[in-house]
């Protein structure tokens, strides 16, 4: 067998067990967490789902490391407002640092686990991504 044919081989049986490891739950899972956001088209698909564009006011509740936000945020350009919550500050650090690095605004708040830190009627669309299982009381949070 030449060198070739165990190459195209091995990178068939690599991309073939990627593909069925990508679509169970573990493989989303650490997909989610290794794959840079922009790669994914996520934050593009929620703004033509939810009508995303210039102008509008975002909050990402629970936003993690900030690439939704981040992401979210240049697509409401500089006429929008995009909100970040995090529990920590060390996330609450990486969001601003994220977001300084993109060069987009972020209005990054403190959220304690029964709120989401925002201000009252403050924005037009609001997502939660991987959040409802980080909350152990989930009806007093909604």
């Amino acid at each position: 067998m030449s060198w070739t044919k165990i190459a195209v081989t091995s990178a068939a049986v690599a991309v073939g067990g990627a593909a069925v490891f990508a679509i169970t739950p573990l493989g989303r899972d650490l997909l989610f967490h290794a794959v840079p956001m922009r790669w994914t088209g996520e934050a593009a698909r929620l703004a033509t789902a939810l009508k995303i564009g210039p102008g509008t006011t975002i909050a990402d509740i629970g936003a993690g490391s900030g690439a939704l936000a981040v992401e979210l945020a240049a697509i409401a350009g500089s006429a929008g407002r995009t909100f970040a919550t995090e529990r920590t500050p060390a996330q609450r650090q990486r969001i601003s640092e994220r977001a300084a690095s993109a060069g987009v605004a972020v209005t990054v708040l403190a959220a304690p686990d029964t709120a989401t830190g925002l201000p009252d009627a403050c924005c037009d669309v609001i997502t939660m991504r991987m959040v409802m299982h980080h909350i152990g009381d989930s009806a007093a949070f909604v």
